[in-house]
């Protein structure tokens, strides 16, 4: 996949997970997102786009009460 291809990937992913800013950087795909009403960020990353979709998308199910922050 060329750089550009995988810039146009990143974009494709981030429009389908709005809250999430989503980059491909040195042959990992990294995805960042903050906690529901928390000023915390979580990163996520994957060695392949099919991996980080699924994550986003295992995150994107959970309840909001299993969506807190870590203290």
């Amino acid at each position: 996949m060329t750089a550009d291809e995988a810039t146009a990937l990143a974009s494709t992913i981030g429009h389908a997970f709005p809250r999430w800013a989503v980059w491909h950087l040195n042959g990992w795909w990294y995805a960042a997102g903050s906690y529901p009403n928390s000023m915390c960020s979580r990163t996520l990353h994957a060695d392949g786009p099919g991996d980080l979709c699924r994550q986003l998308d295992h995150c994107e199910r959970l309840p909001l009460a299993m969506q807190k922050a870590p203290l």
